[in-house]
């Protein structure tokens, strides 16, 4: 189930959960100068688009259904320019390079059974 809202659909900035770390590293080791220093994905993506994503990882057949809400939505996505320019940070993992991962993790055994980490 995804949604749209009165003004369109909702768009998502995905950050990979390594890219962020790596991002978070160069800023606390580095302390830069800017007051704000932001992170976040090269796309924002359509909730959508990323359950299509998952479907051809998994080798599946989405069957997506689309519900209105009487809303205005405002997607926010973050400049995080200040951050490549002061150390060089910029997200490398693309979206489905990181669906992939994260539903690799959540199908091993560990997960599965509950007594993951």
């Amino acid at each position: 189930m995804t949604h749209r809202y009165r003004n369109g659909l909702p768009s998502l900035q995905l950050l990979y959960i390594d890219d962020a770390i790596e991002g978070l590293a160069c800023i606390i080791e580095k302390k830069g100068n800017a007051p704000i220093y932001h992170l976040g994905g090269d796309f924002s993506h359509e909730p959508r688009e990323i359950i299509n994503e998952m479907a051809e990882i998994l080798g599946c057949h989405a069957a997506i259904e689309e519900t209105s809400i009487d809303d205005d939505i405002a997607n926010v996505f973050l400049d995080w320019s200040a951050t490549e320019t002061e150390f060089g940070w910029r997200p490398t993992t693309t979206l489905s390079d990181g669906l992939r991962r994260t539903l690799a993790c959540a199908a091993a055994p560990e997960i599965q059974s509950g007594k993951g980490e």
